[in-house]
């Protein structure tokens, strides 16, 4: 299986031989225009932002370290009642909680959204990827989720489905959404409920409790908000829109740590095929149409990462 830390290290590597090896002939005569060889020393040039993403994967471990030592608390008798000390500053245990939490799932979503991005760039049509200042939405445009949109205003006013369409090739968006939306999608929920909102939406609260015994454990009621907004359905006793087996889920724990240790694991999995999908795609595109020229052994040596 895919290391997604190591296939961004990778991936980084392999833009940047290309991007050398093409600043190495820009001064030679080729067939192609020259400015050809510019477009794909722009995008190769998106090696600088897969290099700058692999540190925080260090930052999500020490984050994802930092809530399991708030969890372990759960276990530790202590006579200080409702209270834990993190980070040498003692707090309430939903403070800690919050705080640890928070950190934990956004940086995680930053690194998503970092490979989202480039994986956009590299692969995606060229409303997304020739767009400097519109960058894919991991949601809308790779599992092609409907946004809905107001459609007049005032009291009458109504909401209504905008269709998104497929913005990478190859049929790649079904595969996407059959394989990974669900725990995507609840991830992604997670994170705006923690942090645009805090413990509450509409009334209802993320965790059963806010005592140490409640620990992670999800509302019943937030249970059924997620599932609502996050598309749930079974084919059978398994979750529509995952690779996981109904043996191995975890969402019906309804411990939110082993939910996202869980799903977090499979949406790592799907960031790290879809980048070297990417980054191998585009280096197949510059093999096969730099054929023609005599730089195409100077700028793939036959393959980059050999």
């Amino acid at each position: 299986m895919i290391n997604t830390r190591d296939q961004v290290a990778n991936s980084a590597q392999d833009l940047r031989k290309v991007w050398t090896a093409i600043h190495g002939v820009s001064a030679m005569a080729t067939i192609l225009p020259a400015a050809c060889y510019k477009a794909w020393s722009e995008k190769a040039e998106l090696h600088q932002r897969l290099a700058g993403t692999v540190s925080l994967f260090d930052a999500r471990d020490a984050a994802w370290e930092a809530v399991q030592a708030v969890a372990r608390s759960i276990r530790v008798p202590t006579e200080a009642g409702n209270r834990i000390t993190h980070g040498g500053i003692e707090m309430d245990f939903a403070v800690a909680r919050h705080l640890t939490l928070t950190s934990y799932v956004t940086i995680t979503w930053s690194i998503y959204d970092r490979l989202a991005s480039v994986c956009g760039k590299l692969a995606a049509v060229a409303q997304l990827s020739g767009n400097q200042r519109r960058n894919l939405k991991i949601l809308e445009d790779l599992l092609g989720d409907r946004s809905k949109k107001r459609k007049g205003s005032g009291e009458g006013s109504e909401e209504e489905e905008s269709d998104k369409g497929d913005f990478i090739g190859f049929g790649l968006q079904r595969h996407l959404k059959e394989a990974y939306a669900w725990p995507l999608r609840v991830s992604y929920k997670v994170r705006n409920w923690l942090v645009h909102e805090g413990y509450e939406i509409a009334g209802h609260s993320m965790f059963k409790g806010v005592q140490i015994v409640d620990g992670f454990v999800l509302h019943d009621r937030a249970i059924k908000a997620i599932e609502i907004e996050c598309f749930h359905s079974l084919d059978g006793d398994k979750i529509v829109g995952c690779c996981l087996s109904a043996a191995d889920e975890r969402w019906q724990t309804k411990d939110l740590l082993q939910v996202l240790k869980q799903y977090h694991g499979e949406v790592d999995t799907m960031f790290g095929c879809l980048l070297k999908w990417a980054v191998d795609s585009f280096v197949g595109q510059i093999h096969a149409f730099a054929e023609r020229d005599s730089t195409s052994l100077a700028l793939l040596g036959g393959k980059v990462g050999s």
